[in-house]
């Protein structure tokens, strides 16, 4: 059994959409307040943290630079050169 809590999951506990919850941990300044505490508390009762990972590899973007990271740069140095 998958015990893992997903966005899906606290909209439903919450009883709102996927997308109200994505607004409210973008703090987004469309979703009411009232909407905004529900959808709090359901997040902070089951524990509720995104997943990056995940959330990186939807937008298929990472924080990660490799343009800026000496180690990358480094090994590809000596290749240019």
């Amino acid at each position: 059994m998958n015990n893992k809590i997903t966005m899906k999951f606290i909209a439903k506990k919450a009883g709102v959409s996927t997308a109200t919850v994505s607004s409210v941990i973008n703090n987004s300044s469309f979703v009411s307040k009232g909407l905004t505490d529900r959808v709090n508390q359901t997040i902070k009762k089951y524990n509720y943290h995104m997943d990056y990972t995940a959330s990186s590899l939807r937008k298929s973007k990472t924080k990660n630079d490799r343009n800026n990271n000496p180690r990358y740069i480094k090994s590809n140095y000596s290749k240019n050169v």
